[in-house]
């Protein structure tokens, strides 16, 4: 790395037409514009972290209470429950203009200065800020809360008790619904009675189905579609006994961007629990997701003879910066998510390259 950047710089550079002075200067020590000048900035790295997790929740059904007495059913719970699981991580980074070293580049003579940066910008050892793009990856959830669970009443008997029958015999007359009163009302233990009964003679139906003892029997499709439909009534109606299950899937995402000071960095991007998912880093529920840089120094040597960095402006010379090795990691708890290195710009050597 450290034997071709430069090469390849002074060589795209030498490559222009050189104008007779160029003058680079800090926008910082700027007053005004100069005539006849370019602006560029050095690069500075900016880490993605995307977590993917899956989040599964239960939901006990209305009849939760008799799935044991009437189904025979045991342990079946009867508190809503959600648990979080982490699924995957990746990383990405990219380049973005740093602050600090923003540049004006101007120059007199013939020849477009301009020009002279192109390789530089090509090579992504300098930013264009009029063309830089910046990653437009949402930062937090990307997903949403699903929706809540409903159980329908699936019951096919009236809500309210059959009246008893009278011996005498009397006209009938309509039934006013507005004077009945809550003591007429099915109970919630007839609807589980009369939604057991319904599971058990679905099975029935199903299973006279499928062994052919109807005088009728459908072929094919239409015995395979039948015994779905019978499947899923089933499914819908053991559901107000045992509840329901589901699983989603959100992604959450986090930016990092390293310093350039010293060595190693660590960062607590946000928390994470099994019980209550993603928080933020300020949060005290579950465990820290970390990110440790350690800068693995491999242009120390560069810094040693690297161009001061305290004048305010440079002659026919422009200042880039060589990215350093750094090495990352990703830690939940004692678990390691993450171990791979990225090219910190930050962390690199300043060095110069002098148009003659």
């Amino acid at each position: 790395m450290k034997k071709t950047l430069l090469p390849l710089l002074i060589l795209g550079i030498s490559a222009c037409m050189t104008p007779q002075r160029i003058t680079v200067t800090n926008l910082h020590d700027l007053a005004s514009f100069p005539e006849n000048c370019s602006v560029f900035s050095l690069p500075r790295t900016r880490i993605h972290l995307e977590f993917k997790a899956v989040r599964h929740q239960y939901t006990p059904g209305p009849y939760q209470r008799y799935a044991n007495d009437l189904l025979g059913i045991n342990g079946v719970p009867d508190l809503s429950e959600t648990q979080w699981e982490l699924l995957q991580l990746s990383t990405t980074n990219e380049l973005i203009p740093d602050p600090d070293y923003y540049f004006s580049l101007a120059y007199s003579g013939g020849g477009a200065a301009s020009s002279c940066l192109n390789s530089l910008f090509e090579k992504k050892l300098l930013v264009d800020p009029a063309s830089y793009s910046p990653f437009f990856g949402s930062v937090g959830i990307d997903g949403h809360a699903p929706e809540a669970i409903h159980f329908t009443d699936l019951s096919v008997k009236s809500n309210f008790k059959e009246p008893k029958k009278s011996t005498k015999s009397r006209p009938e007359t309509p039934v006013d619904f507005s004077k009945k009163n809550a003591d007429d009302k099915a109970s919630l233990e007839d609807k589980a009675r009369e939604a057991a009964a319904f599971i058990y003679k679905i099975r029935k139906r199903r299973f006279k189905l499928i062994s052919g003892q109807y005088d009728t029997h459908p072929e094919s499709t239409a015995l395979e579609t039948a015994v779905r439909e019978l499947n899923e009534l089933e499914d819908n109606y053991l559901a107000l006994f045992i509840g329901r299950y589901t699983t989603d899937t959100l992604t959450h995402r986090y930016q990092y961007i390293p310093t350039s000071g010293s060595t190693p960095e660590r960062a607590i991007i946000c928390h994470f629990s099994g019980e209550t998912g993603f928080s933020d880093a300020e949060s005290a529920t579950g465990k820290p997701i970390v990110l440790n840089i350690q800068n693995l120094n491999h242009t120390e040597i560069l810094k040693e003879v690297q161009i001061s960095r305290e004048s305010s402006s440079y002659e026919n010379t422009v200042l880039y910066r060589i990215p350093e090795r750094a090495a990352v990691q990703v830690i939940l708890g004692s678990s390691l998510l993450l171990d791979t290195e990225f090219m910190i710009f930050q962390y690199g050597a300043f060095v110069p390259a002098r148009i003659n």
